[in-house]
């Protein structure tokens, strides 16, 4: 089956449009059966997470978005808690190596201090000069390194990006993680 929407089962106001995606068919629908998902591709409608009766089926070989979202949503139903009506958003600071601006960081890390919004720095400990393959660790910038403690003692959250996150000869940051 193809949906390219994701609709609430008990509220058809509440769903997601994307791309067409393939879901498992299920035929275990019967008045017994409790829609929480519904996929719909064109006037077509599919389950796309049911219960039946303590049993839940979610119809989606991955969990990625957007089916993450919705199995996020689904969780709420088997585990009988309350779902936020926030949808909560991340920022996240990208690719700070160890050529990026202290200055620039600390600027940034002082307004999202300021409003109380936490976030996640992506680092990459190690950037290679495509040109020369010179190498720089972020041992070799201590202000760097001072802005990151700052950072992460007021709010940010650092999490590896990659090594290096190129690929073979090209610029730190462009390729993927290595």
């Amino acid at each position: 089956m193809i949906i390219d929407q994701i609709v609430s089962g008990s509220n058809p106001e509440q769903y997601l449009t994307y791309v067409p995606s393939l879901i498992i068919n299920t035929y275990i629908v019967t008045p017994n059966t409790n829609l929480i998902l519904i996929g719909r591709y064109g006037d077509n409608e599919y389950p796309l997470c049911i219960q039946y009766p303590n049993t839940y089926y979610f119809a989606s070989t991955f969990i990625k978005p957007p089916f993450s979202i919705a199995f996020g949503e689904m969780l709420h139903k088997v585990f009988e808690s309350s779902a936020s009506m926030i949808r909560p958003g991340y920022i996240r600071l990208e690719d700070i190596h160890p050529l990026v601006d202290p200055v620039n960081l600390v600027e940034i890390a002082v307004i999202l201090k300021n409003k109380k919004i936490p976030y996640m720095i992506s680092v990459i400990p190690v950037y290679t000069n495509p040109e020369t393959g010179k190498q720089y660790h972020f041992s070799d910038s201590p202000k760097l390194l001072k802005a990151l403690k700052y950072m992460q003692n007021n709010g940010g959250s650092i999490v590896l990006h990659g090594y290096t996150h190129q690929f073979r000869l090209s610029e730190t940051g462009e390729g993927s993680s290595g």
